[in-house]
């Protein structure tokens, strides 16, 4: 009896053991560890290419990528930065409205890139609140913009996301698509 007794004890010592994984860390976010690369020229941003919605990261949660198979309306938003005579003219977003009811164009212009990964811009036709931010005499706010592994991460200011805190930090990322 003590044997068999002895023997379930191991057996769910053993079951337990290998139920989960211990090695499996829940806290890494797959997609905010990659390497960071801040913009270092507005030039980065190709002329031909367009950067389509991939995803968003909100505050401390992990990065919440579309799956590739999906049907939301946000799988069509996109980013694209028009150029003239070798001179960004402004960087414009293309949002679909809730329940895909028409598109609205959010423009970023008067750019300036006074600093690695940081764009002071004009945000035009955006839904989000801007009079909280700092914003310089030429109108213009500062959002973190780079490279995160194959993504384009630009801080969010542009979607119809609101914070849940003041300094809450959101960042929408596009994936490269070359017409």
């Amino acid at each position: 009896m003590k044997k068999l007794i002895g023997l379930m004890c191991l057996c769910l010592v053993g079951l337990v053991s290998c139920s989960k994984d211990d090695n499996k860390d829940d806290d890494v976010d797959p997609i905010f560890e990659l390497e960071y690369k801040p913009l270092k020229s507005l030039k980065e941003l190709e002329t031909n290419d367009t950067y389509y919605y991939a995803g968003i990261k909100i505050g401390d949660r992990k990065v919440g990528l579309l799956p590739s198979n999906s049907t939301s309306c946000t799988r069509h938003d996109r980013i694209h930065a028009k150029f003239g005579n070798n001179t960004l003219n402004y960087i414009v977003f293309y949002r679909n409205g809730r329940g895909c009811d028409g598109v609205q164009e959010v423009r970023l212009v008067k750019n300036v890139l006074e600093n690695d990964g940081i764009l002071h811009t004009v945000v035009l036709g955006s839904l989000d609140k801007l009079d909280k931010l700092v914003i310089d005499d030429e109108g213009r706010i500062p959002l973190e913009i780079g490279f995160q592994g194959e993504y384009l991460r630009i801080e969010d200011r542009m979607s119809n996301y609101k914070r849940t805190k003041q300094n809450e930090k959101v960042y929408l990322y596009f994936e490269k698509i070359s017409l």
